[in-house]
């Protein structure tokens, strides 16, 4: 057999076995497997990817998981939802280039949905609702990756604790650094109707609260993109979906004409929003724990809580209203909550004692 046959022979041999390599490594990442780079060598021997000395290689040897294409390496668990799971991870590429913030949240698909055609287009809803977001108090996108069959994307790391965690150790509420949580909260809705886009879910486990008072809007995998250009002065993106029905809303903290079955609305958010502020500020739900029809069946009234002066709680009185053509702007409860300035004694994160 003559030289050139052979080397034809070994070419063709190599093409398969990188071949091989490539989709038994698809395999592993497609179930969350850990799995090192390798890279073939000239005549088909397996060698590391990188050298031993590089930072990269030291990720790699001691990650637990690789997601979105191997750019990033789980480091732990930050939440789970009913679809979602959402961990704090290194971002290989960061790294690479030298970036003293590595850090990152990626948002998944739990594995036993990880291939519903659905369950997919509602994690790439959200990602392209936020994607044109940019805003304090609503929290940022990257890049969407595509994890073996399924979706993830990466949105900025937070540092702080989730508002009903918060709760969970001040149960009788924030008092003034409550209304300087929910001036920030309307800020933020207004930044959101402003731009044509409904939250849809506003409640304490969807509201993040850092250290330095920045309050940040989580979970839009519900939002909505408002349909009527110049709806209550919004302003439509364009090319963005919208979502006709909206299931696994919190019930406690709907609006009543949501919970009938309509569509979502920047003055349903306004009610959520208030739900969420009163419990903030007080410790208690407005309505004792009951959904929002209910207690208009039943004719109950929240009580004003005692951090509020009479013209905020007048405001917020109204977006807690039944009726949504009572209800303000967002625009006008944050005027109305921010006018104490509130915002110099963040108290939240330290420890409840009972005083």
């Amino acid at each position: 057999m003559s030289r050139q046959v052979k080397g034809q022979g070994r070419r063709l041999g190599h093409r398969r076995g990188l071949a091989w390599m490539r989709a038994f490594r698809r395999r592993h990442l497609s179930h969350g497997l850990p799995l090192r780079r390798l890279k073939m060598s000239r005549k088909g021997r397996h060698r590391p990817w990188a050298s031993k000395n590089s930072s990269r290689q030291k990720l790699m040897a001691s990650a637990g998981a690789f997601v979105g294409g191997d750019r990033f390496v789980l480091r732990s668990r930050l939440g789970m939802g009913g679809m979602c799971e959402v961990f704090s991870a290194t971002d290989l590429r960061r790294v690479e280039c030298g970036d003293s913030q590595p850090l990152v949240a990626v948002k998944r698909l739990l594995p036993e949905v990880a291939q519903v055609r659905q369950a997919q287009s509602t994690l790439a809803r959200e990602f392209f609702t936020l994607r044109h977001l940019v805003h304090p108090g609503v929290v940022r996108v990257f890049d969407l990756h595509r994890e073996g069959w399924g979706l993830c994307f990466s949105m900025e790391l937070l540092e702080g604790m989730p508002a009903h965690a918060v709760l969970g150790s001040h149960p009788v509420g924030l008092g003034g650094a409550g209304i300087a949580v929910g001036a920030r909260i309307f800020e933020s809705l207004a930044y959101l109707h402003a731009h044509g886009v409904t939250h849809g879910d506003v409640k304490p486990a969807n509201v993040f609260l850092e250290q330095g008072g920045r309050a940040v809007l989580l979970d839009f995998n519900v939002a909505q993109v408002l349909e009527r250009p110049g709806a209550a002065g919004a302003k439509v993106l364009q090319g963005l979906p919208s979502r006709a029905r909206i299931p696994g809303l919190s019930l406690l903290h709907a609006s009543p004409e949501v919970l009938k079955g309509g569509p979502p609305s920047p003055r349903g958010d306004i009610f959520s929003a208030s739900c969420t502020v009163y419990e903030l500020i007080n410790g208690l739900h407005p309505f004792n724990m009951l959904p929002a029809h209910e207690a208009a069946s039943r004719g109950l009234r929240p009580a004003k809580p005692l951090a509020l002066t009479r013209g905020q709680w007048r405001e917020l009185r109204k977006g807690l209203s039944f009726e949504p053509q009572v209800r303000p702007t967002a625009q006008r409860l944050r005027a109305v909550l921010d006018e104490r300035g509130w915002l110099a004694g963040f108290r939240w994160m330290r420890p409840y004692t009972g005083a």
